[in-house]
């Protein structure tokens, strides 16, 4: 069932991304982040878990809300199964293409050595 609700969340969303709706996309992402649904994932449903936690976690950059980013990080502690380190590799592209500096991406890697998600080739050349 959580699968379901998932993969519907992240159709939504991009559908407003699409359709440049920040701020209704900016809300729904909220929302869904402190209804802790992401946490409830399992092993069927992590692509869709993962997709929502990068729109939450470039929401969180981009509005250069701290507190939130690392509310979402924490979110990947409490989960399960855990992202896999194509999902790290992304953000870690994003901040940088972005330029929002070295602090975002040492919180990420720190999350990546917490969860022990190692890193491949292309998280060193990010």
């Amino acid at each position: 069932m959580i699968g379901s609700i998932l993969y519907i969340l992240r159709v939504l969303l991009f559908k407003l991304q699409e359709d440049h709706k920040a701020k209704e996309l900016s809300q729904i992402l909220r929302l869904v982040h402190n209804q802790g649904i992401i946490k409830l994932c399992n092993e069927n449903c992590i692509k869709n878990a993962q997709r929502l936690l990068e729109l939450l976690l470039k929401e969180a950059l981009l509005s250069h809300d701290s507190e939130f980013c690392t509310s979402v990080l924490t979110t990947i502690d409490d989960m399960t199964p855990k992202p896999q380190d194509i999902f790290f590799n992304k953000l870690l592209d994003f901040i940088s293409k972005s330029g929002l500096g070295a602090k975002f991406s040492e919180q990420l890697l720190g999350v990546m050595i917490r969860n022990k998600v190692k890193a491949s080739l292309v998280t060193f050349n990010t």
